[in-house]
């Protein structure tokens, strides 16, 4: 079950057209890391716009989300 799933995520990520990684690394108990990977991508969905960076400050980044509003 598992590998079906995992080939129809990779086959909507290779159909989307847009997508994005992101990777998270966490120690578990005995300080072994965990690394998990989540793919974003567009299903059935559409694209609004890419923001510019110029700050990677909280507030700097929320203010570039006023575009949705």
């Amino acid at each position: 079950m598992d590998q079906k799933v995992h080939a129809l995520i990779v086959e909507e990520v290779k159909s989307s057209g847009y997508f994005s990684l992101s990777f998270d690394l966490t120690p578990d108990l005995l300080y072994i890391g965990q690394l998990s990977a989540v793919p974003r991508y567009l299903n059935d969905g559409r694209f609004l716009t890419s923001l510019k960076m110029k700050s990677h400050n909280g507030e700097k980044m929320a203010n570039l989300l006023s575009v949705l509003t």
